[in-house]
C-alpha cells in the first residue's frame, strides 16, 4: 500500500515545497495508532501547536506538541482506517493508496481570527481553555 502525505506549511520558506508531499510504501496493514506515529514523524515539531490528521477526508486524530516542540500526546478519533483507494499508475499498474493530510493549528489561529459575532475565536471559550480543546471544537464545526 502507498501512503501519500501532505501537510500545511509552517513558514514562508516551507511554502516553496508546498504541499510538502511525501510518498511512503508500506507492506503491512496499519492501525490508526500506527498512522498517528508515522504522522508525528512526518510533521515538523512546532512548539505549542496541534496537528489535525485527516485520512481520505476523514478525521483520524490529533497530535499535540509541547511548548518545547516534542510530541506531547496523540489522540485517535477513528477506530480503524478507511479502506485505501485503488489508483492506477502511469504504467497501468493498480495500487492501494491512502491520502493523509495534516493541518496545523496555533493559538494565534484563535486569537486573531474573528468568530461570527466579531470577537476573536479565543473569547468564545472559557479562560485557560487548552489549544487542543479549541481545535476539537473548531474541527467539529467544519
Amino acid at each position: 500500500m502507498k501512503i501519500i502525505w501532505t501537510r500545511d506549511s509552517v513558514c514562508m520558506g516551507d511554502d516553496v515545497n508546498a504541499p510538502n508531499t511525501r510518498t511512503e510504501e508500506i507492506d503491512q496493514p496499519l492501525t490508526v495508532a500506527d498512522l498517528l506515529d508515522k504522522a508525528a514523524n512526518y510533521v515538523p515539531s512546532m512548539s505549542g501547536s496541534v496537528w489535525v490528521v485527516w485520512v481520505e477526508d476523514t478525521l483520524a486524530g490529533y497530535l499535540e506538541m509541547s511548548t518545547s516542540g516534542y510530541l506531547l500526546r496523540d489522540e485517535a478519533v477513528l477506530e480503524e482506517l478507511p479502506p485505501p483507494k485503488l489508483c492506477k499508475s502511469l504504467f497501468g499498474r493498480k495500487s492501494e493508496t491512502l491520502h493523509v493530510h495534516c493541518v496545523l493549528y496555533y493559538m494565534s489561529d484563535f486569537l486573531y481570527r474573528k468568530g461570527p459575532d466579531g470577537r476573536p475565536l479565543a473569547e468564545c471559550f472559557p479562560p485557560y481553555t487548552p489549544l487542543l480543546d479549541m481545535v476539537k471544537a473548531a474541527v467539529r464545526k467544519v
